[in-house]
């Protein structure tokens, strides 16, 4: 076997862009649905802390049974939250998502004109 070897951490762990995408993902679905951050850990029993840096990044991501927390709470579905893919989301929420994202892209194209 030829390579370079990867250590344990790496082999199992999620990459640092992994983390930042779902960071991105959580922070959009909150805003998405109106919660603060208060609201969805009141709705959820996570920690604000806890999700504070799931949200920013800077603490890895939510394991599984706080994914299923979310999930069961929230209606993400885990396929969303780890990977991206929308097709498991509720209706309401891919609406609330991309109405979400499209004020922010009309926000952030008015920011930009002079």
């Amino acid at each position: 076997m030829s390579g370079k070897a990867i250590s344990r951490r790496q082999a199992i762990g999620p990459k640092r862009e992994e983390i930042e995408e779902i960071a991105d993902r959580l922070r959009l679905t909150r805003e998405a649905l109106g919660l603060t951050m208060a609201e969805l850990c009141r709705l959820t029993g996570i920690g604000t802390t806890t999700y504070a840096n799931w949200e920013s990044g800077r603490t890895g991501r939510p394991g599984l049974g706080e994914a299923k927390v979310l999930r069961k709470v929230l209606g993400y579905s885990l396929d969303w939250i780890y990977e991206g893919d929308r097709s498991g989301l509720p209706m309401r929420l891919v609406i609330a998502i991309a109405a979400y994202e499209q004020q922010n892209a009309t926000t952030v194209a008015n920011s930009a004109t002079p």
